[in-house]
């Protein structure tokens, strides 16, 4: 038997906890879960589609052209059964998730356009871009969900979730359309035909979320820290609130390599809280926070 993450996190949360919350300064900046950056691609989820005329340009500039005409050079299939066929790009499985990417991972700002028909199957088109790996992407999602809705989604890790606005639509099958997505920093938009669809800022999110208590009994200072980005983040702790405290504490951290990772029977200790003790305390003092981390610090008042 062991514990899973999820429960040493409740577990801290329920052992430490204050009567009254206090005031809690902390700085953390803000952080893109996705990097504003990543290549490009196409992709079906249990339809079949093909794709032409695939162009990326910045400030003018082509970074990328396919006609296909010789071949899929420079494309790599993540899934699906994709060929090359009178000049489009074709993918014919009935499989769901199916892609293809293309292109420089660390390209930032550009315009993606290209055209694309359905040939058969329940929803539309999958377009990618600011794609990073085969988990860190956007896509936009044309006639999802049974060929209802178009939306933007964004995958962190492989788990995704919509970031735009939800728009009703369908896709016809047998019909080409003109697509253009355009990136700059945090907007994206996204047209079909001509037609603006989505315009929305993928905003960054704070790296920390903190909430500081004091327990009247034992006069402790708790201060729960969650990192949620990659990064480890040093920063000021500012207590206004507390009284005069004691130069050493107690700091309690659970962390990982990345927001996935799980104990096993091999290994059911990997993930668990570790305590040290901590130096340096006082109303305003730094600390760094691990990545993907929750961290406790118990604080101690009176001299």
């Amino acid at each position: 038997v062991y514990g899973t993450p999820s429960y040493y996190v409740q577990q801290l949360f329920s052992r430490y906890r204050g009567t009254r919350v206090l005031p809690l300064q902390l700085h953390a900046p803000g952080i893109s879960i996705t990097e504003p950056r990543g290549a490009i691609g196409v992709g079906t989820w249990s339809t079949q589609a093909e794709y032409r005329d695939i162009r990326v340009e910045q400030d003018g500039r082509t970074l990328f052209a396919a006609d296909f005409t010789q071949g899929a050079t420079g494309w790599r299939v993540v899934r699906g059964d994709w060929q090359v066929v009178d000049g489009s790009y074709r993918q014919t499985s009935g499989q769901t998730d199916c892609r293809a990417v293309a292109g420089d991972p660390s390209w930032t700002d550009y315009t993606l356009t290209l055209r694309a028909r359905k040939l058969g199957g329940a929803e539309g088109f999958l377009i990618l871009f600011r794609v990073r790996d085969n988990d860190n992407w956007y896509w936009w999602n044309l006639g999802g969900w049974g060929n209802s809705r178009h939306a933007v989604e964004k995958s962190v890790g492989g788990g995704k979730s919509i970031v735009s606005d939800e728009v009703r639509g369908s896709i016809e099958t047998g019909r080409w359309y003109d697509i253009r997505i355009e990136v700059r920093g945090n907007r994206i938009r996204c047209y079909l035909d001509g037609q603006l669809v989505h315009d929305f800022e993928d905003k960054p999110i704070s790296a920390l979320y903190a909430v500081a208590s004091r327990h009247e009994r034992t006069r402790e200072v708790i201060l729960k820290v969650v990192n949620v980005s990659d990064r480890d983040i040093e920063t000021e702790v500012r207590l206004p609130g507390a009284r005069a405290l004691q130069p050493t504490g107690k700091a309690v951290t659970l962390t990982g390599d990345s927001p996935d990772a799980e104990n096993s029977f091999e290994q059911p200790r990997r993930i668990a809280p570790v305590e040290k003790t901590l130096q340096g305390v006082a109303s305003s003092f730094r600390y760094t926070f691990p990545r993907y981390s929750v961290t406790v610090l118990v604080l101690k008042e009176g001299r």
